[in-house]
């Protein structure tokens, strides 16, 4: 049940989203960086005009807003005001919304006012921000300094506003469908089946080592070595059971599951914690990117080496810049 289905009018959207605006704002600007950690819904989805990044932790929250606040204070800032535009319902605990934000030396403006786009959920009651674009030039995050392009993402905005949100109100069973027609295409060998779930290229990240697919035939590989080590520990079935998945985008989700195989029902192999973000292409839903908690450092490996560690998108995104 959602938070609102009893009621026949729905608050203000506008409202809603103003009041999250003044209260994070104001958070920002003055440094309440544990206050501001709260009004974010995780994982969230962050983007400038040159970068994107998915933050999944409170540290990761924390440090970038904390980047923010240094960023205002560099700037001799007195005030950081932030005015809707425009709101509405996606579900009726989701809403998307666009503002302008004007940061202030008293009366000065000290970078040109730019918009901004956010997706809010309401998570137990609380209205927090799991989705957000700003019209600023930062070709990498988290942002250390205001540099804004007002009007750069005018034309996006300006199109046709169909978001899968409005039609499918939760992820976890379009998740949960995908990573049940993967197990079902290892244990009937289908390798044509297997291929079709992947974008071209598409990205496999191990716990300390990151590697880029580019073909079907490269994922073939990976296929049959999964295909060799069932057959090595004798299962007859694989389980991939979600934990939790959430829209990250108007064409995106991102998903965490455990992998387990099992022989006449009991557990031979696993469990592997994974992470899958899928982008729906052509009315299909793809991966796009997956990352599985393996020690192995080869692709594909010819063994699995399970650990604990499910490196974060930030943490990987980090790296891959080295």
């Amino acid at each position: 049940m959602t938070p609102f289905e009893h009621m026949t009018e729905f608050p203000d959207p506008s409202a809603i989203y103003q009041d999250w605006l003044d209260s994070a704002s104001g958070h920002l600007i003055e440094g309440r960086i544990e206050h501001f950690v709260q009004m974010i819904g995780l994982p969230f989805m962050m983007r400038t005009i040159g970068a994107e990044t998915l933050l999944e932790t409170v540290k990761e929250i924390s440090q970038d807003a904390a980047n923010v606040t240094r960023a205002l204070k560099a700037h001799a800032a007195t005030h950081y005001i932030r005015l809707v535009q425009n709101a509405r319902y996606l579900q009726p605990d989701v809403i998307e919304g666009w503002h302008t934000t004007h940061v202030l030396r008293n009366a000065l403006n000290i970078v040109p006012s730019y918009s901004s786009r956010m997706v809010m959920r309401c998570i137990g009651g609380i209205w927090k921000v799991t989705e957000a674009e700003h019209e600023l030039t930062s070709n990498r995050l988290p942002v250390a300094l205001l540099r804004s392009a007002p009007g750069a993402f005018a034309e996006r905005w300006a199109e046709p506003k169909a978001d899968i949100r409005a039609t499918q109100a939760r992820a976890e069973p379009i998740y949960q469908i995908f990573i049940n027609a993967l197990s079902d295409a290892v244990v009937a060998r289908d390798l044509e089946g297997w291929l079709t779930h992947f974008t071209y290229p598409h990205d496999v990240h191990f716990e300390t080592s990151d590697h880029r697919v580019e073909t079907p035939e490269e994922e073939a590989g990976f296929f049959h070595s999964l295909v060799a080590h069932m057959d090595s520990v004798g299962a007859d079935r694989v389980v991939r059971r979600a934990r939790f998945a959430e829209f990250i985008s108007g064409d995106r989700i991102i998903g965490y599951h455990g992998t387990v195989a099992e022989r006449d029902g009991t557990v031979v192999f696993g469990p592997i914690q994974s992470r899958m973000v899928l982008r729906v292409e052509d009315d299909q839903w793809r991966c796009m990117s997956v990352t599985n908690a393996l020690s192995n450092t080869v692709f594909p490996a010819s063994d699995y080496k399970v650990t604990a560690t499910l490196p974060t998108m930030r943490e990987i995104q980090e790296r891959m810049r080295k």
